[in-house]
Parts: C-alpha cells; sequence; structure tokens
C-alpha cells in the first residue's frame, strides 16, 4: 500500500495538495483488511458500525462475535435498515441467501484493526491519546471541545476505548478533521501496547496511575507499566502531558522520546503550566513557564480533580496554539458526561449522580468534594462497590469506609455485597451517622423514600456494573413518578 506522505505545519499536520482519494471508500476498506467484495461493492460508506440499534443508512456493518451476541445474526436486520454493506467472516459467506454488498475477511475483529491502522496511517489529523485511571473521559472531553474552536475535531463517543471501541473511533476521523482526540482504556496486561501501536498518538496525556483493574494487572506497578505504553507510542517530535505532582511522574516520564509538558494543579511553578487558584476554586490563573504569561479560566463543575482535569485541556490547547480566550469560552461551555457529576433537583432534594464508574481514587475524590461544594441539609452517601480490585479488594473498601468516618454525613447507604464491605472500616468507630447496607438499589430507593427530606443532598457513585444510578429511577417510582431519562450509556467504559 502506498504511503501517504504527511507535512509538518507549525503545531498540526496538513496533507500533502492534489491527493486525491474518499475517506473510507470500499476499496481500501478491502485492501487494508485483506477481504474480498462479495456482490460489488457498496455505491456508499458512511460510517462502519457494530450495533443496528445505531446504525444509519449508508453505514457498513460489521459483524463482531461478542461474549453473549454474534454480529452475523443480525446482517439482515442491517440491511433492512439502510445498511449500503456488510464485513463477515469468509466462512459464514454462505447463510446468506441475498445479493448486496459483503466484504468477506478472515475475521472480522481482525479486519476492524487492520482497517483502523490502515485509515489512521492514510490521515494527516494531529491525533492525541488520553489514558489515565481516573478521569480520562472528562480529559478527553475537554481537549475535543477546546481544539473544536480551532478546526474540525472528532473524538471518541462515550467511553469507546477498548479493542472494540478505539479502532470504530479511528474510523470516524475524516480529512476534514484538523484533531482526533481518542480514550485509551485497558484492564489486562498487553492492550495498550496493542492499542497504542493501532492509534500510534502524536501526542498523549496519561491523567493519573491508580489502584484500578487489579484483578487483571496484579499491581498499581503494571497500572503504571502499560500506562507507560501510550507514551512510549508517541514519535520523538510530539509530546507527553503529564502530571507534576503525580508520585508516579518520573517513572512515566522515563524513557520517553518525545518532549514532555508538564502540569500541576497544586501550584508547583517548575511546571510548564500551573494554577493558582482565586474565587473559591470556580476561577483560577494558569501561569506558562515558557511564555511567562498568564491567563484567568473558570468551570462550572466542582472539585480540585476537575480543575486538574481542566488543566490538561489548557494546556494541550496551548500547545496547539489556541488563544487563552478561547479555551476560556470552551471551557464555560464544558457539560460532563452523563453520570459524571450529574446534578439533579428533584422534590427538593438534590441528588448527584456520579455513577458511572468508581475506584479509590474518584471514590475520595468524589465524597470530599460532595462534602464541600454541596449546602444542604443533610448530606446522604449512597456507595456501591468497587470492581477489578484482585487481592487488594477487602483493603481498599475498608479503607474507603475509613475515609468517610468522619465526614458530616446525615446517612450511609451501601448497596450490595460488595459495597457492604466499606463497613468494616466504620465498624467500632463513634459515628455521628447512620450505617445501612442495602440489599440492592431497591432496597437503597425504598431507605431514602423514608429518611429524605427536602433540603437534603445525596451523591450516587459505584462501579459501572453496580448500577448505583437506578437507586435514583427506584426512588421516583415508590414516588408514583416514573423516571424517563437515560440512566445507562450504550458502552461500557474503563474507569
Amino acid at each position: 500500500m502506498r504511503k501517504v506522505r504527511t507535512v509538518w505545519h507549525g503545531h498540526r499536520f496538513a496533507p500533502p495538495a492534489g491527493h486525491g482519494y474518499y475517506d473510507l471508500s470500499p476499496v481500501w476498506l478491502a485492501t487494508w483488511s485483506d477481504g474480498t467484495w462479495l456482490n460489488g461493492p457498496p455505491a456508499i460508506v458512511k460510517e462502519i458500525s457494530h450495533d443496528t440499534r445505531t446504525l444509519q443508512p449508508g453505514d457498513i456493518f460489521i459483524a463482531l462475535r461478542g461474549r453473549r451476541f454474534d454480529g452475523h445474526d443480525f446482517v439482515e436486520k442491517a440491511f433492512h435498515q439502510g445498511a449500503s454493506g456488510a464485513i463477515v467472516c469468509r466462512h459464514r459467506v454462505g447463510q446468506f441467501g441475498f445479493r448486496m454488498p459483503l466484504l468477506a475477511v478472515e475475521d472480522t475483529r481482525e479486519a476492524l484493526h487492520r482497517m483502523a491502522w490502515g485509515h489512521r496511517r492514510s490521515l494527516s489529523s494531529l491525533v492525541i491519546g488520553v489514558s489515565g485511571s481516573v478521569g480520562k473521559t472528562t480529559v478527553k472531553e475537554m481537549i475535543a471541545l477546546i481544539l473544536e474552536s480551532d478546526g474540525a475535531t472528532v473524538r471518541s463517543p462515550a467511553s469507546w476505548n477498548n479493542e472494540v471501541g478505539l479502532p470504530l473511533s479511528i474510523l470516524k476521523l475524516r480529512h476534514r478533521h484538523r484533531y482526533g482526540v481518542f480514550e485509551v482504556g485497558i484492564n489486562r496486561p498487553g492492550e495498550m501496547e496493542n492499542l497504542a501501536g493501532l492509534l500510534e498518538p502524536d501526542w498523549a496525556v496519561v491523567t493519573c496511575v491508580g489502584p484500578v483493574h487489579l484483578e487483571f494487572l496484579g499491581s498499581v506497578e503494571e497500572v503504571a507499566r502499560q500506562k507507560r505504553r501510550l507514551l512510549e507510542a508517541v514519535k520523538p517530535a510530539g509530546k507527553a502531558f503529564l502530571d507534576l505532582d503525580h508520585e508516579w511522574f518520573e517513572y512515566l516520564r522515563s524513557g520517553i522520546r518525545c518532549r514532555v509538558v508538564t502540569v500541576s494543579a497544586e501550584g508547583r511553578d517548575d511546571a510548564d503550566y500551573w494554577v493558582e487558584m482565586c474565587n473559591g476554586g470556580h476561577e483560577f490563573f494558569v501561569h506558562e513557564r515558557r511564555s511567562g504569561e498568564s491567563h484567568r479560566y473558570g468551570i462550572n463543575f466542582p472539585g480540585a480533580h476537575m480543575i486538574g482535569n481542566a488543566l490538561f485541556g489548557i494546556a494541550v490547547g496551548r500547545e496547539a496554539g489556541i488563544p487563552a480566550r478561547d479555551i476560556a469560552a470552551a471551557l464555560g461551555r464544558f457539560e460532563p458526561p452523563p453520570m459524571r457529576w450529574e446534578v439533579q433537583l428533584e422534590d427538593g432534594v438534590l441528588f448527584v449522580n456520579d455513577a458511572y464508574n468508581a475506584n479509590p481514587i474518584s471514590m475520595r475524590a468524589a465524597s470530599s468534594t460532595f462534602d464541600e461544594s454541596t449546602r444542604a441539609r443533610g448530606k446522604w452517601l449512597v456507595l456501591g462497590g468497587m470492581r477489578e480490585l484482585g487481592d487488594r479488594t477487602n483493603m481498599e473498601h475498608r479503607g474507603l469506609g475509613e475515609f468517610i468516618a468522619g465526614g458530616p454525613w446525615s446517612g450511609v447507604l451501601l448497596v450490595g455485597e460488595l459495597g457492604a464491605r466499606i463497613s468494616s472500616g466504620l465498624e467500632g468507630r463513634s459515628l455521628d451517622f447512620p450505617v445501612i447496607c442495602c440489599r440492592d438499589a431497591l432496597a437503597a430507593a425504598r431507605t431514602l423514600v423514608q429518611r429524605l427530606e427536602r433540603g437534603d443532598a445525596v451523591l450516587l457513585k459505584g462501579s459501572r456494573r453496580e448500577r448505583i444510578e437506578a437507586v435514583l429511577r427506584y426512588w421516583h417510582e415508590l414516588r408514583g413518578r416514573p423516571f424517563s431519562k437515560s440512566e445507562d450509556p450504550d458502552t461500557e467504559g474503563d474507569i
């Protein structure tokens, strides 16, 4: 396959003049995947879709096999919904008795990776990879919003960050896009090397390293090693963005070939970008070491961790040459993804739905921010368990219990068997609040119906599979008011 020459123009890539090819052309898809079109290629290719629930006319459906489904069973449905073609395994071609464009490949998952790899290398967009144990989805969204002020930008939808979500996200890039911002998440050894090699980022951001996915990764050291793989994939002309305050900073920066851009939310003036707080925490100055400039920014959401997230976005934007005023305007428009500090006032009770996911770091940050930022008659914690902690499961849940023991809570509800383990850190202490272990989300909702009063506030937090957001739905139903708001994103994410 002919290599596309890439030209560096200042802070961004630009394609060579007069380069004539189509985005996602059927010919290139067949070439990259080593596949063969049967019944002729489709006349149009808009997107690659793996889900008939979201497929649009003109999309090509790729039949992926998962633990609970086989996409080959949905090919006919995809064509009925307007798919222009389908990508299927060669040995399954015989099951389709209709004459529609089929791209026959050896393995559809492998073909997806090969197509994304080829497509990525045919483009001149500045590609940014974002990873980290906490905050990567929020940081990805902030960076994309900021970069949009400078040019067309594509980002990973929701938390599409794994071996299926990342290549599908890459295939959304088009030649008109100046920037691509992609989330990269892993939970097993070896995954980051594969995903980083697929993405080959020009710039990379690692937000932090913490005790997540230990059931499969084994140790925090292995988490750090996997995150560093993304940084190692950045070429010497690229940039890596790291938190100078973080305990794993020196390890992460070691062996990196590119320039390291440092940030410090704690105000270290030896960082490239460092924060000086003002106005109670919602507004802050960012000082730039290289330029000597200082600029004022604001965010609409509480918590030191949110300022740290914004700082990564500011640093990326400034390194891309975007004026500070445009970055400030973008941050002012920022809305967090669903179930990330989603505030809802319901019949005089304030619910903070932060239930998309949880780990020991984010649990502590959320409870502290909830305490510091919420003015309420009574403050309630509704907490589920933290999954994938391996041998540290009991220790981390006990540690969380010890952390919240001194809080000014009106009550703490621990949901499910895993959530109940938090109580081990509360036992034997003189507490000013009740601790109630609830069998499930419905039991927790019943308790809240009985105990909440107008003026109270509730924090909902737990790992994705704990489905703690269901507490709010049940609370509405028990009060005779059905809750219609979507509570569950389509894609499970990595924290």
